[in-house]
């Protein structure tokens, strides 16, 4: 649903500054990235998406869609990126690189050694095991490992790890949301905000999970299931408390989801942002998505320190031609590549 893409809009990039390529094969994402930017170019499955530098003018190099189309980019800036988590979430079956998606971390770092951008930025969930593994995988392109929490910047907390060669301190204190997202879950449901009501799974040890977490500031989590297994509670709701706790393993229909406007707010996301697709599809995007504010932050590093150093097969960009960058991402055969066109690098 392009929230990189969101990220480059909140930074301040007009729509006339970025060329943004998606391959994307979930309608319903597609529809909401197609709504919020029209001038995205889908295309298609990211197994077949490939990335064909010309080695003698590399503003001519070009992606390749599923369809066998050629699409002219030029040097890559900006590559990003968020391989399916479903083989190595801990609520998954922890099959790692054995799962089917995981196949996509692949294609990321083939992409990667491919284009050879300026900077780029791989998200996934936290895991040693897989941490080691894209360490390693990751070194040779000067990754640096940032395990960020988006309670910092979001009323939600979602902790993911940041493989990225982009000059990040996390020294410096947190940038607030620049759309003016809360950071509470008072400021998300208002007034009438009582507490948290967490459906218990069979797995969860009812002795040592509580059910109703009263006047909880952030939000557990911010994943696909959140409306399926998280409810607000509100005034009006504690009166049926004792009924949620005699059976915290059932979905009571007094039990209300978060909206639509709640998820949005929780990710960080401008409030009808999600519009052109049903409630339920929201929330899976959302919770698949990025929280945009820690996207923000870490973006805005790029314009705060010089570039790095080039590697030995990368074609500069003769001065001439301005700044460019380009942006890859996906998720579930999602990538998206961003040329942003005549703005030079900012100090934001």
């Amino acid at each position: 649903m392009s929230c990189g893409r969101e990220a480059l809009c909140q930074l301040g990039f007009e729509d006339d500054e970025v060329r943004y390529f998606a391959c994307e094969i979930d309608k319903p994402a597609m529809q909401v990235a197609q709504a919020n930017f029209p001038d995205t170019v889908q295309l298609g499955d990211v197994r077949k998406v490939q990335y064909i530098p010309d080695v003698k003018d590399r503003s001519q190099s070009f992606l390749v869609d599923d369809k066998g189309n050629k699409h002219i980019v030029g040097k890559i800036d900006l590559f990003i990126g968020g391989s399916p988590c479903q083989g190595i979430s801990a609520n998954g079956p922890r099959s790692l690189m054995q799962h089917d998606q995981s196949v996509l971390f692949q294609r990321f770092t083939a992409l990667l050694d491919d284009c050879e951008p300026r900077y780029w930025l791989l998200e996934n969930v936290k895991n040693p095991t897989f941490e080691s593994f894209a360490t390693r995988k990751l070194k040779k392109f000067g990754a640096k490992l940032f395990k960020l929490d988006s309670k910092y910047w979001a009323a939600a907390r979602r902790l993911r790890n940041y493989w990225t060669n982009i000059p990040y301190d996390e020294t410096k204190p947190p940038t607030p949301s620049t759309i003016g997202s809360p950071l509470t879950m008072q400021e998300v449901i208002g007034a009438d905000y009582s507490g948290l009501w967490r459906k218990l799974q069979s797995r969860h040890d009812p002795v040592k999970c509580k059910g109703f977490y009263p006047n909880e500031e952030k939000m557990f989590t911010c994943c696909k299931d959140v409306r399926g297994y998280f409810f607000p509670i509100r005034t009006a709701d504690l009166v049926n408390l004792p009924k949620f706790k005699a059976d915290p393993k059932h979905t009571h229909p007094e039990l209300t989801k978060f909206t639509r406007t709640e998820l949005e707010q929780m990710a960080t996301l401008p409030v009808g942002y999600t519009n052109a697709s049903s409630e339920a599809q929201a929330g899976i995007m959302i919770g698949n998505g990025w929280t945009v504010a820690v996207i923000c932050d870490l973006f805005r590093a790029m314009f705060d320190a010089p570039a790095p150093t080039a590697t030995a097969t990368a074609v500069p960009l003769p001065a001439s031609a301005g700044e460019q960058y380009l942006c890859t991402r996906y998720r579930l055969s999602l990538v998206c590549a961003v040329r942003m066109q005549v703005r030079k690098w900012h100090s934001w």
